[in-house]
């Protein structure tokens, strides 16, 4: 039904859809007074409401109000009904709640608060509303309404409700009372996205940072040591874009750290085999498969010996866990997989997210972890794999293994060994870069932790974090150094022990990087030469910022330009050989990668690295490997699809090291 409000009396009458609809004049004579009455169709109200919109918007409301899937296309039908046919509590409340999921505060705001006008203690309101005020910046009003939701409403909050609140108190300066507030709620869900947030803002403010050491005025070289030491990181982003800096050398004995060293943790393995069948394999396949490894007859005999002894001390054993038990285990965030992965193919992707059973494989020995025992419960997690067909995730490092490439490493363990042990993350935390390692435990020693990195700084904090781990790897004893070198560094790291956080990340605890220098009678080096727009390459706008007091002077534009159009040129001219390797190599210990221009506002480019996945005739597909600085649609492993004709440089690089190409990147470094 439509009601049409007289202007002049005031009188309302009461229209069929219908009805309306077959009045052809633009005006309704009113049958109280006669005077016309614009023909516009407003909403009636839920008591006016056409049965069909009524129960499309009820069904809508509840879908969204019920933990059903949300997307932007619900919310905006959802809305598109409300503003034609009328609103209800309901349906303002699931606008509120929907915007907030899509991440549109501002309209969840404005919904939110309409709907709570008649209901200011309904949590399903004040707890997306407190979200929005916070991620819109309305601090103070965020405290507000959280101190009235949690203290004064009598409703019980959950966990990110109390976290908001605290990230709130933080953000207008009441530090204490987020400590306090959080003390409060001792049985607090720590594995709460929020409530791990807010724990982490706490914790760095408590303690100097990563950034507090890379401050633009020393390049990586300096940092990890002669450049050919620079040679066994990870080489796949642009070397240009790591130039960062630690402060300059001081005239005094560095101070030596104070805290007890921490108990080192107990070496582990643990792998995860995702599968599609459900069907328990049999230890003769799984046997056959170990005698197919390539070994001689006593090192075979040794490595039967010791899975069956393993096995009978308790110390190795094998679980089947299927989807029908434990469903949260087979809800893979699809979203990480990229940045997770080695060489995972696409059809490989899909049967880790339709997988119905996972192979358990643990290994947790009584004593020190041998390499041969890693060795050997690699080839068993191989064998299982084989007579499975699945996918292996380790699940100490977070490694996600494609196929071909766990096989290879089975086959070949020696070959990369704390690569392929050891995973090195890079966390978004908004203002900053968390970039910390998984898999250390495995040798006994406590994950690594760069806090504070600045987006610009990932990859040489990634590659410190690299260096670090294999000195420690090589040099383990029974305690935990409390610093360490770096061959032909001028600088040493202190590795400051932490707790167990509360967040639950590092439940074993962890080893914070700071840094000093080792040489304190040496006069400090001068700062070497930042480099300004040309770092960016050709096109670009962006600018690094120039050095305090004008004490550094700039590259050469010119002399910079000039150098990387001849370097553009010569990748040009060897482009085929780039692309005849890439379509006849048929390793994947071999990474093809092109640098790309990508486009941003104001004619600014972002230049960025692209692992390749395919290459069909001048279309190329892959995957970003950089953190992305002004592209904030992009992230670091998002898949792109890019043109052949805008390559401005490519690498083929193999174990860290690179073999062709990389032509711009060697003439900014020379």
């Amino acid at each position: 039904m439509i009601q049409v409000k007289c202007p002049g009396c005031g009188y309302i009458q009461t229209l069929s859809e219908e009805r309306f609809l077959a009045i052809s004049d633009d005006y309704l004579s009113c049958p109280h007074c006669g005077q016309n009455t614009p023909k516009v169709w407003t909403p009636a109200g839920e008591d006016f409401m056409p049965e069909e919109a009524k129960h499309k918007i009820l069904a809508f409301s509840r879908r969204i109000l019920n933990g059903g899937e949300i997307n932007k296309e619900i919310v905006t039908t959802l809305e598109s009904q409300v503003r034609r046919y009328g609103s209800t509590p309901e349906s303002l409340k699931a606008l509120g709640v929907g915007y907030a999921e899509v991440r549109e505060y501002k309209r969840a705001e404005e919904f939110l608060i309409e709907a709570g006008r008649d209901n200011t203690k309904d949590p399903e309101i004040l707890s997306p509303l407190l979200k929005a005020l916070l991620k819109l910046e309305n601090f103070s009003d965020a405290v507000q309404l959280g101190e009235e939701f949690i203290f004064c409403s009598g409703v019980e909050p959950g966990a990110a409700d109390i976290a908001n609140l605290a990230m709130a108190y933080i953000e207008i300066g009441r530090i204490g009372q987020a400590k306090e507030l959080l003390e409060n709620f001792p049985e607090l869900n720590q594995q709460d996205s929020a409530v791990k947030m807010v724990r982490k803002r706490l914790n760095k403010l408590s303690r100097r940072g990563f950034a507090d050491f890379l401050k633009q005025n020393a390049t990586l070289g300096r940092v990890l040591g002669a450049p050919q030491e620079i040679k066994d990181a990870e080489l796949i982003e642009p070397i240009c874009d790591s130039s960062v800096g630690i402060p300059r050398p001081v005239d005094k004995q560095p101070e030596k750290p104070t805290t007890p060293a921490p108990v080192l943790p107990t070496p582990n393995l643990e792998y995860w085999i995702y599968a599609l069948d459900k069907h328990i394999p049999q230890w003769e396949n799984i046997r056959d498969g170990l005698l197919q490894i390539n070994l001689n007859k006593s090192e075979r005999a040794r490595m039967f010996r010791f899975l069956e002894s393993s096995i009978q001390d308790a110390e190795l054993s094998i679980d089947y866990i299927l989807r029908d038990d434990a469903p949260d285990l087979f809800n893979y965030p699809e979203d990480i997989i990229p940045t997770i992965s080695r060489n995972l193919e696409i059809d490989e992707k899909e049967n880790l997210i339709n997988s119905q059973m996972i192979v358990r494989v643990r290994f947790s020995p009584k004593g020190e972890l041998s390499l041969n025992e890693i060795f050997h419960i690699q080839r068993l997690v191989e064998a299982i794999r084989n007579v499975k067909s699945g996918i292996v995730q380790d699940a100490v490092s977070h490694i996600l293994w494609g196929g071909a490439a766990w096989k290879s490493a089975a086959e070949n363990p020696a070959q990369d060994f704390v690569d392929s042990h050891v995973h090195y993350d890079i966390l978004d935390e908004g203002e900053s870069l968390w970039v910390h390692t998984h898999g250390m435990i495995k040798f006994g020693l406590p994950e690594l932790e760069l806090d504070e990195v600045s987006a610009d700084s990932a990859i040489a904090a990634k590659r410190l974090l690299a260096k670090l781990s294999r000195r420690l790897i090589e040099s383990k004893g029974s305690e935990l150094p409390a610093t360490l070198a770096l061959t032909g560094s001028k600088f040493v790291f202190n590795l400051i022990p932490q707790d167990a956080d509360p967040e639950g990340h590092f439940p074993q605890g962890s080893v914070r990087i700071n840094a000093q220098t080792d040489k304190p009678e040496a006069s400090p080096e001068p700062a070497p030469k930042p480099l300004t727009a040309e770092k960016s390459h050709v096109g670009s706008g962006r600018k690094s910022a120039p050095e305090a007091g004008g004490a550094s002077k700039p590259l050469n534009l010119n002399l910079a330009k000039a150098k990387l159009l001849n370097a553009h040129k010569k990748a040009k001219e060897d482009i085929a050989l780039f692309k005849h390797s890439f379509h006849t190599r048929e390793d994947t210990t071999h990474i093809h990668a092109v640098k790309i221009g990508f486009p941003c506002l104001e004619g600014e480019q972002e230049w960025m690295w692209v692992s390749l996945e395919s290459w069909r005739g001048e279309s190329i597909s892959g995957y970003l490997e950089n953190m992305p600085t002004i592209r904030r649609d992009l992230r670091r492993g998002s898949r792109v699809q890019i043109d052949e004709k805008d390559i401005f440089d490519w690498v083929i690089a193999r174990n860290g090291c690179i073999e062709k190409g990389a032509y711009t990147e060697n003439a900014m470094n020379h």
